[in-house]
C-alpha cells in the first residue's frame, strides 16, 4: 500500500539534507513518496544551496516541507534542523542523491520495532549509475561495507545515507555533530555504541559522480574528514591509521580489503573489482592524501551546536 495520507500526524519523518542537489533530489523525493508503508509520513528537506531550491521543490512536491538556510549547512547540521521540525515518532534520514526501494521503510521499520536490542537500522547501498568507471570505483571505495550480499546483522557503524531511528533515541544521543562536513555518521555511530543493525535485504540506489575530477576531490575530502575524526582518538583503528607516516601505506592495505568485501558480497562483481584494482589503488591515493592532511591538522573542537547542548 503506497502512503498517500498527509492529513493525520506523521508516524515517520523523512529528513533530506540538500546542498546544490537540484539535479538529484527530485529522484529522491519521488522514491520516498512511492514507498510501501501503511502509516502516514512527512518529508522535510533542509536546503542551504547557493541557489535555493525551495520554490522549485514546492511547485513539484507541494506536500514536502522545505526549510531553508542562507548559510551553508554541513549534513549533520541540516539533519539536526530537520529533526527539530519533525513530528514523526521515527526519523528516516535519506541523502539527496539516494533513492530508497519501495519496501525500504516497511522492512527497516519492522526490524527496528520487532527487536528491543536494535536502536538504529540502515540498508544496503547499490550503485545507481554503474556504467561509469569513475562511479563504480567511487562506490566500491566509499560503500563496500554496505553492499547487497553482505550478511545482515549488528555493525559497529552505519551509513547516514539511509538510516532509521526513533525520535527518542536520536535526541537522547545528541544528534549528529555539526562540525564535520563528512564522517559525521561514524561519530554518530560511536555515540550510539550498540544496537546498530545493517539490513542487506533492502536498501537505496546511490547516484555517484561520474567524472574522475569530481571523484578525486570527493575522495580527498572524505579522507580528510575521516583523518580529522580519528586524530581525536574517538574511533579505534589500526596502528597504520593512527600514525601519520604509516597511514601512507593505506592504499596497499585497503585495495585488497575493498576487493575482498566486494567479492564476498557478489563473486561476479568481485571479479570486476579485481580488474579495476589499479583504478581503486589510484583512487585510494587521493583518499590517503586527504587522510594524512586530516591527521596533521588534528581533531575538530566541536561547538556547542549539537542537539544535546541546545
Amino acid at each position: 500500500m503506497k502512503n498517500r495520507e498527509h492529513s493525520s500526524a506523521p508516524h515517520v519523518s523523512f529528513i533530506v539534507p540538500c546542498y546544490n542537489s537540484r539535479r538529484t533530489i527530485g529522484f529522491t523525493i519521488k522514491a520516498i513518496l512511492k514507498l510501501e508503508f501503511d502509516r502516514p509520513i512527512e518529508v522535510i528537506v533542509v536546503d542551504s544551496s547557493a541557489k535555493p531550491v525551495a520554490d522549485w521543490l514546492s511547485s513539484r512536491f507541494p506536500t514536502v516541507k522545505v526549510l531553508t538556510s542562507p548559510e551553508r549547512m554541513f549534513p549533520g547540521a541540516a539533519r539536526n534542523a530537520g529533526a527539530h521540525e519533525a513530528e514523526g515518532r521515527y526519523l528516516a534520514f535519506i541523502d539527496a542523491d539516494a533513492m530508497p526501494e519501495q519496501s525500504w521503510l516497511d522492512r527497516l521499520y519492522g526490524v527496528t520495532t520487532n527487536d528491543d536490542g536494535i536502536i538504529a537500522c540502515s540498508g544496503a547501498i547499490t550503485n545507481a549509475n554503474p556504467e561509469s568507471f569513475a562511479s563504480r570505483v567511487l562506490h566500491w571505495v566509499e560503500f563496500s561495507s554496505f553492499l547487497k550480499g553482505h550478511r545482515s546483522g549488528l555493525r559497529p557503524y552505519l551509513s547516514s545515507s539511509n538510516l532509521l531511528i526513533s525520535r527518542e533515541d536520536f535526541f537522547r544521543t545528541g544528534g549528529f555533530s555539526e562540525d564535520y562536513r563528512m564522517a559525521e555518521d561514524l561519530l554518530f555511530s560511536a555515540r550510539l555504541k550498540e544496537g546498530l543493525h545493517f539490513e542487506s535485504s533492502v536498501g537505496v540506489s546511490h547516484l555517484h559522480r561520474t567524472r574522475w575530477t569530481g571523484v578525486r576531490k570527493h575522495l580527498h575530502a572524505l579522507g580528510f574528514w575521516s583523518g580529522r575524526l580519528r586524530s581525536g582518538g574517538v574511533l579505534s583503528g589500526s596502528w597504520i591509521s593512527r600514525s601519520r607516516g604509516a597511514c601512507l601505506l593505506l592504499p596497499f592495505y585497503r585495495t585488497p580489503a575493498i576487493i575482498f568485501r566486494v567479492f564476498r558480497a557478489d563473486r561476479r562483481t568481485g571479479a570486476l573489482a579485481l580488474l579495476h584494482a589499479p583504478l581503486i589503488f589510484s583512487a585510494l591515493i587521493h583518499w590517503t592524501g586527504g587522510y594524512f592532511r586530516g591527521l596533521t591538522e588534528g581533531p575538530v573542537e566541536e561547538s556547542e551546536s549539537v542537539i544535546g547542548n541546545r
